[in-house]
């Protein structure tokens, strides 16, 4: 978390959500340093510094947060996020079932669709953009590849040219890939879509496609890491345990 973010932290979100003005590290250099509201050095007095923070986190190694990447709805990455949030902006789309136009009009297609939930969506942009051949996957199986997976791909991937990591670099390395996902609608669009066709390849896409066991295993596979691969289901909490 750069000065900037951390301003952004300690000024608008802390307050606004009663969380801790103190940002709990700075990871622009290899050095981690503690900072304080006033973003000034705060390292511990006397001792060793790395076994005073192992103390206090409870024995482990801090985490250092090096690059960053996401896709939200109306923020395709961490700039446009902050600036969404900056600015009080809500993402929700609104449109009419059954009127053709937009997204919603398409995944409603009934305008007898009454419910007013079905108006709102948060909708995340250009899902459909994504680079099959980048990553080596053909398009028969991209097209049953669950959008959660091909997002996982693009962000982890744009996160190491966010810190400026070279993925050759990690390559038959022991590093390891920890997955928080839940849920996973894209399986009944995809079911249904195989099982009116006889072609063996949709039937196996379908499965590698759309389970979770396999989210982690297409980042290690595509960065030629050699560490564990691992995807945790545990519903809200899934990030945070992945952490």
């Amino acid at each position: 978390m750069d000065g900037t973010l951390l301003r952004f932290w300690n000024g608008r979100i802390a307050p606004a959500f009663q969380l801790p003005v103190s940002a709990p590290m700075h990871c622009g250099e290899q050095n981690m340093t503690g900072l304080g509201p006033d973003n000034t050095s705060r390292e511990p007095s006397g001792g060793n510094v790395g076994a005073n923070r192992r103390k206090k986190s409870g024995g482990g190694e801090p985490i250092a947060v090096v690059g960053m990447a996401c896709k939200f709805p109306g923020a395709p990455d961490v700039a446009a996020l902050w600036r969404l949030l900056d600015a009080g902006k809500n993402a929700i789309t609104e449109g009419e079932p059954g009127s053709g136009v937009g997204r919603i009009g398409q995944f409603y297609p009934r305008s007898a669709a009454q419910y007013p939930a079905c108006r709102f969506a948060a909708l995340v942009d250009e899902i459909d953009l994504f680079d099959a051949e980048f990553f080596r996957i053909s398009p028969v199986e991209a097209q049953f590849l669950d959008p959660q997976q091909r997002m996982t791909l693009e962000t982890c991937w744009q996160a190491l040219e966010n810190a400026a990591i070279d993925p050759e670099r990690l390559r038959n390395t022991r590093s390891g890939v920890y997955i928080g996902i839940s849920n996973n609608d894209y399986r009944g669009v995809s079911l249904a879509s195989a099982s009116q066709t006889s072609e063996p390849a949709a039937s196996l896409y379908t499965v590698s496609g759309t389970s979770f066991n396999t989210v982690a295993g297409r980042v290690a596979y595509a960065l030629g890491l050699e560490g564990p691969a691992i995807a945790l289901d545990t519903a809200c909490s899934s990030s945070l345990v992945a952490v």
